[in-house]
């Protein structure tokens, strides 16, 4: 039944993540159909996997997405939460970070734990000493702390409540190691450069397959950031989200979110890129053309956009069988970079037709 109707089974993707471990979209799908199975914790590795290497790719949104589902399955990693915050506080979203702190200050009371707290709570009063919303916060947590106090051994340092100053025997918690000191992005100014790519409304069946929705929950922050974002800052949430639809093979989707994130000039090449694969996978090849054009067009190109746009272009022609098209696109691949990729045996190839 799973066979004809196009899904793939559990096992089938443990299979496919070890011949492609890199694939992220295939941690995702067995993230996903391990929770459909109950088995939470197999998932939540899965998911710290995808959310790891989607932070080393500098894909945030993706990332803090993620962590937040993780959090919501197992509220009990509290490196998860200073990950998070931490994340946070790196992209500047001081607020979010705060309230993580909160939560987990709040599940450290809970659990009996008052001395991780008033670190968790030092934590959240350094993101902004002068913040009056945080020291309030910070006072609650102060002062339930004071109510466990009566344990306190001889010598131990008194707590005190947040005022206007922070308090001198706070020190700042440094930073933690591997985070990008990248800010999350910048927007440039926005060019019209090549021709307007023109998206066919036709669509294609694709085959679902039944860890979609969950995939959907994951996500569902980012694309409720999206709706409450100005047009401006969407971008970037649209191309991230595009990303983890590509990966997860969800094609039609992944395509109106790249077309949607055009507009960020930072982003828009890479943008037409996988708007080629996409195109060229769903055997959509005028418009794969039409893609990689655009981004040639551009105004501002860098050479290893250049080389990834031409290689796409170049794929494409050689997919239509147009070999003396895709011979000459390759062939300006091998002027500029000789080694680039596989492009001296594709050469060669189509040498031989």
């Amino acid at each position: 039944m799973k066979k004809k109707s196009g899904e793939k089974t559990l096992d089938e993707y443990l299979q496919l993540a070890k011949n492609e471990p890199d694939n992220i979209g295939v941690h995702m799908k067995i993230a996903d159909l391990y929770l459909k199975k109950g088995k939470k914790e197999e998932a939540v590795k899965e998911y710290l996997y995808s959310a790891e290497t989607y932070a080393k790719e500098e894909l945030y949104q993706l990332t803090m997405s993620i962590y937040k589902t993780v959090l919501s399955l197992d509220p009990t990693l509290v490196n998860v939460y200073l990950t998070l915050a931490e994340l946070y506080q790196k992209l500047g979203f001081i607020g979010d970070a705060a309230a993580t702190y909160e939560k987990l200050a709040q599940y450290l009371l809970i659990s009996g734990k008052p001395f991780e707290v008033r670190n968790i709570i030092e934590r959240m009063i350094n993101l902004d000493p002068s913040n009056r919303f945080i020291r309030e916060k910070a006072n609650k947590f102060f002062v339930s702390l004071k109510k466990v106090s009566h344990n306190k051994q001889d010598g131990e340092e008194e707590l005190i409540e947040v005022g206007e100053k922070q308090p001198e025997h706070i020190k700042m918690v440094p930073s933690p190691e591997g985070l990008s000191e990248k800010g999350y992005f910048d927007l440039g100014s926005r060019l019209n450069d090549g021709e307007e790519l023109i998206i066919s409304t036709d669509k294609t069946e694709i085959a679902k397959d039944e860890s979609s929705m969950e995939v959907n929950k994951v996500f569902e922050g980012i694309i409720k950031g999206i709706a409450e974002k100005p047009k401006e800052e969407a971008f970037r949430l649209h191309y991230e989200l595009g990303i983890a639809y590509q990966q997860m093979d969800r094609i039609d989707d992944a395509i109106e979110e790249f077309k949607k994130a055009l507009d960020d000039q930072d982003i828009k090449n890479d943008c037409f890129r996988r708007l080629v694969t996409c195109f060229r996978e769903k055997e959509m090849y005028k418009h794969a053309i039409n893609a990689a054009k655009s981004g040639l067009k551009s105004n501002f190109i860098s050479q290893r956009e250049f080389l990834e746009l031409n290689y796409e272009l170049g794929l494409t022609y050689a997919k239509m069988e147009e070999s003396k098209k895709a011979l000459e696109v390759f062939k300006d691949i091998q002027k500029v970079n000789p080694s680039y990729k596989n492009t001296k045996k594709i050469l060669e190839e189509l040498s031989k037709g």
